[in-house]
């Protein structure tokens, strides 16, 4: 069996790098939205993790609103409910594998191109 996962949507939040205590290596968790069935069907709310150069990556060129497309495997996470010891939280998560990032957005090639032009004079 396979465990490959596909998902391509925009950023709900900017991406935050931290390092891990143990073994130092960068990790990026963010919150991705997504169509479910085309642009007028429900949205899909999909947490990612990233890790290394590609958490390194979509810290440096990608912020809230940012177009991506993620290639990854789903993994659940397991922690103790704080509050009822006997209970256990589980959490779907995608790893990501490798990143493409999408178009930029009219609004921000026009900032762009007026910050060129000022550079310019």
């Amino acid at each position: 069996m396979t465990n490959v996962s596909i998902l391509e949507g925009r950023l709900l939040y900017d991406p935050v790098l931290s390092i891990t205590t143990n073994t130092k290596r960068p990790v990026c968790n963010f919150l991705m939205v997504c169509n479910a069935r085309g642009p007028q069907g429900p949205k899909e709310y999909i947490e990612c993790e990233s890790w290394n150069t590609i958490a390194e990556n979509i810290c440096t060129y990608l912020k809230k609103g940012s177009r991506l497309t993620v290639t990854g495997y789903l993994h659940s996470k397991v922690y103790e409910d704080p509050l009822n010891k006997a209970k256990d939280i589980y959490k779907t998560v995608l790893s990501v594998t490798s990143v493409s990032f999408g178009e930029k957005d009219k609004d921000d090639n026009e900032k762009e191109q007026k910050e060129k032009e000022e550079e310019k004079k």
